[in-house]
């Protein structure tokens, strides 16, 4: 077991970035952020995370107007690091290998017209649990997604498992989260003021395609004035969702525990 300490906020393989960290680090290792916290970096291409048992902890840097990371290995710990307006996906787990992962205290601002999802589980992966403890995801279009929803895909998705906890989601349009195929729970999470959009179901947490989602102790909140948006509202009528609703779940799909909306203005 060793550590990396990683002092320069540029991107690239020298010895100090965070790829030459991640690219060098063997089984059990831990990979320590220590650049400038008045500086971001910005990544020029999505980080992949390919050696298992690794731990990056970000005493709070940020990773700001670049790309994300892409786990494709087991238990990968993910620790205090802030993801700000990052295109594609903060975080992707992806495939089969990427069993497990927990991503811990960190804060996601969405806001890049690039981006996709603040947190993915897709393709097989979480088949062993990936957990989100007291994470902060804010403003984005689409906030949590489990499984891709693709044919193809499904025998290995309908194992995806999400642990909540702890969370607060807050300002985003959708996907609070969106679990298809496979199973979330969500524990004394805080999910606010989810909007109408033009796409997608609008509402604060979805099960579709033989989901089960277990809620526990979980707040939703949500505002009078998002309904005084009369195209948009319409718009989600129709396909369904609505800024009133904090569930939807198809015919197909199970959703436990009790829940309701706190309005306000």
């Amino acid at each position: 077991m060793a550590n990396h300490y990683v002092t320069s906020p540029v991107d690239g393989h020298l010895k100090g970035t965070l790829r030459h960290a991640v690219s060098n680090a063997r089984s059990g290792d831990c990979i320590i952020c220590l650049w400038p916290p008045s500086m971001a970096l910005m990544l020029v291409d999505r980080l992949r995370f390919r050696t298992n048992n690794l731990t990056i902890i970000g005493n709070g840097r940020v990773i700001r107007f670049g790309f994300g990371f892409w786990v494709e290995a087991d238990r990968i710990d993910i620790r205090t690091l802030s993801f700000d307006h990052v295109a594609g996906d903060a975080i992707m787990v992806d495939r089969p290998e990427a069993g497990s992962c927990i991503i811990r205290d960190c804060i996601f601002i969405g806001g890049n017209r690039n981006e996709d999802e603040a947190v993915s589980v897709v393709r097989g992966a979480g088949a062993n649990l990936v957990r989100m403890v007291d994470c902060t995801v804010r403003n984005y279009g689409k906030a949590v997604l489990v499984g891709t929803g693709d044919p193809e895909h499904k025998p290995v998705e309908a194992a995806a498992k999400l642990s909540m906890e702890g969370c607060v989601l807050e300002g985003n349009s959708r996907r609070h989260p969106r679990i298809r195929y496979g199973h979330a729970r969500l524990q004394d999470c805080i999910i606010e003021y989810w909007g109408a959009v033009w796409n997608d179901f609008c509402v604060g947490v979805q099960a579709d395609q033989g989901a089960t989602v277990e809620l526990e102790n979980c707040i939703f909140k949500q505002r009078f004035r998002y309904i005084l948006r009369p195209i948009k509202t319409i718009r989600d009528i129709i396909a369904g969702g609505g800024p009133w609703r904090a569930v939807k779940k198809d015919a197909s799909s199970i959703v436990t525990g009790r829940h309701k909306i706190q309005w306000r203005w």
